[in-house]
């Protein structure tokens, strides 16, 4: 059997797998909570596993090996230099008091959490819905693009008819489990995802001569490569700054599949060892870079043929240079499961923004819990169905379309997010304010520079998700300060339970 044979008889199994796992869940899930948090169950290992499946995934291995291969250094010191204390920070500002609030209302969507933080405003509610659309609009296409990549490069089929395979798999597994089919795939595509990240550095590299090799031979034929920046372009130094200090920092906690997954903790103490887990497993998913400039060098030097698309590297160079196909088989299989591994929460996401936070809690229409839930799952389907269509025609950079979906999220979310959750003088108005400007520079002109622009884009010398999240948090201060204070029922709760904390630090010191 050849590769290919293997490859196929891999994804049998690993599909089987991922349906399994989909009936288990889909028997399990029977309310809303069930589907969009998983019921409020998750422990440290699924916590953390999950959410960095879910924040690598098509960009980690795809997308770094793409942007390794095509760029060098310069695409990771923009999106990972900062991402570790990133990471952190998402963590000790937010993911304490979401699991708090979480526990005391029914709270299962992050325009849910935005909501409630601003006294139940309908506008702030509307405008995280639409925002929690726009981004996952732009991420779903990058992650239909690298699943694309993948198996029409393991099947030898065509772009399209790979994207309709990883659809219908992803659909039948997510669309009936939800959160708790998402969260368990997830465990097991992240553990994939190591794997893969480990291997292929141990027998890729040595084809260069290692990290040494690689480093001399790209000073020599590609020095640019080694740069943290380039002179001009998108990763020009003053963008890959920008983007790297604003966007890295702040973007944790504006993407909803980040956030949201803090609700479904079983309890507080989850999270004491989550964070370390957490910067652990992301290192670990990001290797997939040294591969890429790997197949710079041998593309260079003629060992192997260039691929199709930057994007296709880490695929050719399996096929071109594992000469064991059973092992083959497996990895190729390995990254096209790390590839589905988020957009099972960007589906759960957009319908939910759909259902339970427009049309029921926006607009006000009036419908069962059970009646909520079937809609919901409706509504994954019909995202799936659009997220197939508008990737049909790929980008050049699977990464560069992560990074600007994440740029819009930090842009529209992490004020109001950050600033409501740890500033009681945010008002309902400032929130919307800097929602709207979020959405307005980070979301829909970052989109637009990437597709309508994409040649002649606006504001060329600035990164508009980093100018959108500072003018972002700039509209939500002044207009704040500028009216009427208003209480807020979460504070409430914080200040109980850092009264319980104190009172039981005293009692134990006493």
């Amino acid at each position: 059997m050849d590769y290919t044979s293997w490859a196929i008889l891999s994804m049998a199994v690993y599909t089987s797998i991922l349906l399994l796992i989909g009936w288990i869940t889909t028997r399990n899930t029977k309310t809303v909570g069930d589907y969009l948090v998983a019921g409020k169950s998750m422990g440290i290992i699924l916590l953390t596993f999950g959410l960095m499946a879910a924040i690598l995934s098509g960009g980690a291995v795809m997308g770094y090996s793409g942007t390794g291969f095509g760029t060098g250094y310069a695409g990771y010191v923009m999106l990972v230099s900062l991402a570790f204390p990133g990471i952190v920070i998402s963590y000790w500002v937010l993911a304490k008091p979401m699991r708090i609030i979480a526990e005391k209302h029914e709270v299962y969507t992050l325009p849910d959490f935005l909501a409630l933080r601003y006294n139940n405003n309908k506008t702030v509610r509307g405008l995280s819905a639409f925002a929690i659309l726009l981004g996952c609009t732009a991420y779903m296409i990058s992650q239909f693009a690298a699943m694309g990549w993948v198996l029409s490069s393991i099947l030898n089929i065509s772009y399209t008819t790979s994207i309709l395979i990883s659809v219908v798999i992803m659909g039948v597994y997510t669309v009936g489990g939800g959160m708790k089919a998402s969260m368990w795939s997830n465990l097991f595509q992240m553990i994939i995802l190591l794997t893969i990240g480990l291997l292929l550095n141990f027998l890729l590299l040595p084809q260069v001569g290692g990290l040494t090799g690689l480093h001399n031979t790209l000073a020599e034929t590609a020095p640019t490569f080694l740069q943290p920046w380039h002179e001009e372009g998108a990763f020009s130094m003053g963008l890959v700054l920008q983007y790297g200090i604003v966007v890295g920092l702040l973007a944790y906690a504006g993407v909803p599949h980040v956030s949201t997954k803090f609700l479904t903790v079983k309890n507080i103490k989850v999270l004491k060892w989550a964070p370390l887990v957490s910067v652990i497993l992301y290192f670990g998913g990001v290797l997939s870079q040294w591969p890429g400039m790997a197949g710079k060098v041998l593309v260079d030097n003629g060992s192997i043929t260039a691929p199709q698309a930057a994007d296709q590297i880490l695929p050719h160079l399996i096929i071109n240079l594992v000469n064991n196909p059973i092992m083959a088989g497996f990895f190729l299989v390995a990254v096209a499961a790390a590839v589905m591994s988020t957009c099972e929460s960007f589906l759960i996401l957009s319908s939910a923004a759909i259902v339970r936070d427009f049309f029921k809690n926006t607009l006000g229409v009036e419908m069962s819990e059970k009646k909520e839930l079937k809609w919901i799952r409706i509504g994954s389907l019909l995202v799936l169905i659009i997220g197939f269509l508008l990737s049909l025609n790929p980008p050049t950079f699977i990464l560069l379309v992560v990074s600007v979906a994440w740029g819009a999220f930090a842009a529209m979310f992490a004020p109001a997010l950050y600033l409501g959750v740890r500033w009681k003088r945010a008002t309902p108005q400032g929130a919307v304010a800097g929602l709207l400007t979020g959405i307005i520079f980070g979301g829909v002109l970052g989109i637009l520079n990437l597709t309508v622009f994409n040649n002649n884009p606006i504001l060329p010398q600035f990164n508009v998700a980093v100018l959108g999240t500072i003018l972002g948090t700039v509209a939500l201060v002044t207009v704040s300060l500028l009216t009427k204070p208003t209480e807020s029922v979460v504070f409430n709760h914080f200040n109980k339970s850092q009264a319980v904390i104190t009172n039981t630090r005293k009692n134990i010191s006493g």
